[in-house]
């Protein structure tokens, strides 16, 4: 691969070449390539109580199979292009696996790998260790942004949210009986736009009512 990263929307070159087993170019030789993403983690390890884990992605990673023949050389190129709907998805993985096979029929294969960076600013939420809070007292959350390289970035614009999540009871008919059933709903209380600098930075919020509640951080946009 001529890039040892890639970017959303951003096109990658993987160059395959293949040689006999006596030395000659494996020249005409059919060949495939296999290219999978999936969803990796971010955890630097510098700050191992901060939470940088993306939920609910959405993501659908199909693979895709190309296939051709090797020139007279033995060589072939691929050009994939990362899909740019892929932004702000946090770290993926790129596995490009190569096969060529023999004048039998035989495969002969090899992994590729890159990581795939879909955004410029990853952003942490601190935990603290504790599971519930009291009712009308601050609960501080500390923030933290960072670039791929796990370097702190200052400055950084973020969306916070406060959803709570409720639930309701609502009447559903199956078949000819009716039933009721308890479905959850998220409530959002609060949302605000930040700037996240260095590692005392912290989003404050007081519970007025017993609940469960979620914080959610993002880039803007």
């Amino acid at each position: 691969l001529d890039k040892p990263f890639l970017r959303a929307g951003e096109q990658g070159r993987l160059a395959v070449n293949a040689v006999n087993f006596f030395g000659p170019p494996a020249a005409g030789r059919n060949y495939e390539v296999e290219i999978q993403l999936k969803a990796t983690s971010f955890r630097p390890k510098k700050y191992p109580k901060f939470d940088f884990s993306i939920e609910n992605q959405g993501l659908s990673l199909d693979k895709v199979v190309r296939q051709g023949k090797l020139d007279a050389a033995g060589n072939a190129v691929e050009n994939y292009e990362v899909p740019a709907m892929f932004g702000n998805s946090g770290i993926l993985k790129a596995d490009f696996y190569t096969t060529v096979f023999d004048e039998t029929g035989r495969p002969v294969s090899r992994t590729t790998s890159a990581n795939v960076f879909t955004q410029p600013v990853f952003f942490g939420i601190g935990d603290d260790g504790y599971w519930y809070y009291a009712l009308n007292q601050p609960v501080k959350f500390p923030l933290l942004a960072l670039d791929k390289d796990e370097k702190i970035v200052s400055g950084a614009k973020a969306v916070v949210k406060m959803v709570k999540h409720e639930y309701r009871t609502v009447r559903s008919k199956s078949g000819s009986y009716f039933r009721y059933e308890s479905q959850e709903q998220d409530k959002l209380l609060s949302e605000q736009t930040i700037t996240v600098s260095g590692e005392g930075t912290s989003y404050s919020f007081v519970p007025r009512s017993p609940g469960n509640y979620e914080i959610r951080v993002s880039l803007p946009g």
